[in-house]
């Protein structure tokens, strides 16, 4: 390694002064930017971070490279990472990304394609990218017209390889003694092959899914309850937005429909047909008139003994989702099934059932 020379050195407190905070803006909107992007474009990412270079690893690098015009040659002073679920996500956000700014070939590149055939561990796909000339145009971007930005993409697994391996002390695998290149090997090995698997697996439950799509669109409803046929059945027979937003107005308040709470929803629901013996989706279409042809005047009263409860509502009122109400409209339709109020509450909240046996029997007390 070696010593910058004097001129290098103001480079790096140029940067530290002038440089730095421009970055810093750049890098922040340049994530909300990526954020915002890969929302509207439906891409499955698990995490987005971001940094800046900072001063010190800006003068050693310069000192490793032995770069003259250390400004205009680093192209990582910004650096965000995508990390997302899936292996194969990496290329396509790598191709979105390309669509959408100018990307420095030179600089840019597959790195997992560099592994040879015997080589074990993962590489990270590296795109070097500036705003384009039409964004560049608009008043909120044209101070970072031609700023590089390094974008890293990996897997979440590529993602653990990477962070767990960077803690090892040492820079190239044949530093190692054999033993241990072996071990890291065969676990470099495994973890590629857990991608490959999780992908096959989320594959067939994509095709899983769209075959109980389509078995309820011809009304085949033989297929026993789980995750994946409860959601499409419920999906077929209501409109979960508009029960929520009708819950809503009854003022029981309701959570916002993303993945999440519509995942943590159907578990609850999910429970609920299990309880009450439903085991196919026959089954639960056999209690749906009874739903349907109730269900305004359980909300409203379901409603009325909610907004009775006044530290109940202060603590739950923002708990219910459309499938909840689901929920609880299948409690209702089951009542007499019920043992002891004591069964629901392995689905919903103590004052939830409170609320829903007072919505349609004498009220009772749970224990």
């Amino acid at each position: 390694m070696t010593e910058p020379y004097p001129w290098q050195e103001y480079a790096v407190a140029q940067y530290e002064t002038d440089l730095k905070p421009l970055f810093e803006r750049f890098t922040s909107k340049f994530k909300a930017l990526l954020e915002e992007l890969s929302s509207s474009k439906g891409l499955n990412m698990l995490s987005i971070t971001s940094r800046v270079k900072e001063a010190g690893s800006l003068h050693d690098k310069i000192a490793r490279k032995g770069y003259e015009r250390p400004l205009s040659q680093v192209k990582d002073f910004c650096g965000l990472r995508i990390v997302t679920y899936y292996e194969d996500e990496v290329t396509k956000i790598a191709d979105f990304l390309s669509t959408e700014f100018v990307v420095d070939g030179e600089h840019s590149g597959d790195k997992r394609s560099e592994l040879g055939v015997g080589e074990f561990g993962y590489r990270t796909y590296n795109l070097v990218v500036c705003l384009g000339e039409q964004r560049s145009s608009l008043a909120e971007w044209s101070p970072f017209s031609g700023i590089p930005v390094e974008i890293q993409i990996r897997s979440s697994l590529q993602h653990v390889w990477a962070m767990s391996s960077h803690n090892l002390d040492y820079k190239n695998p044949k530093e190692l003694p054999e033993v241990y290149r072996r071990k890291l090997f065969r676990l470099g090995a495994l973890l590629e092959l857990a991608d490959e698997e999780f992908i096959s697996i989320r594959d067939k439950a994509i095709e899983l899914t769209e075959s109980y799509k389509a078995n309820i669109a011809r009304g085949d409803l033989s297929s026993d309850i789980n995750y994946f046929s409860l959601k499409e059945y419920i999906l077929s027979k209501f409109d979960v937005m508009k029960l929520a937003e009708k819950g809503n107005r009854l003022g029981l308040g309701y959570v916002a429909q993303n993945h999440a709470a519509m995942e943590e929803s159907l578990d609850r629901l999910l429970e609920l047909t299990r309880m009450f013996s439903l085991r196919t989706l026959a089954d639960f279409d056999q209690v749906l008139p009874q739903i349907l042809a109730n269900q305004d005047r359980w909300l409203q009263s379901f409603s009325e003994a909610f907004k009775a409860a006044t530290e109940g509502r202060k603590k739950y009122g923002t708990g219910f989702s459309g499938i909840d109400f689901i929920s609880a409209l299948l409690a209702m339709a089951l009542w007499s099934r019920l043992r002891s109020l004591d069964d629901l509450l392995h689905v919903f909240y103590k004052d939830a059932v409170t609320w829903i046996g007072q919505a349609i029997a004498p009220p009772r007390v749970v224990q």
